[in-house]
């Protein structure tokens, strides 16, 4: 994970899975989340091979909100993992 302070924030994460097609169906999962986001933030998200890159950014005043979006994003991306482990 990446941080770069600014006028804002940008948080980087990078979740490697074991295959392309578990990285492809967790950004899926993912998706119907970050269409409803606070003012002032923003989220970019892909699936490249084994790798699953999430960039938030938030501007300065909103890091708490940055925090809490941050956190939420990955309690569903944990759920999401723990589903595809049991199938």
């Amino acid at each position: 994970m990446t941080s770069k302070w600014k006028n804002g924030v940008e948080i980087t994460v990078n979740l490697e899975f074991d295959t392309p097609e578990k990285a492809r169906l967790v950004e899926k999962s993912l998706r119907p989340d970050n269409r409803d986001i606070p003012s002032g933030l923003s989220i970019r998200q892909y699936a490249k091979r084994h790798t699953l890159k999430i960039i938030f950014n938030s501007k300065k005043e909103g890091v708490e909100t940055l925090l809490a979006t941050l956190d939420e994003v990955l309690a569903i991306a944990d759920a999401s993992i723990s589903t595809l482990a049991e199938v």
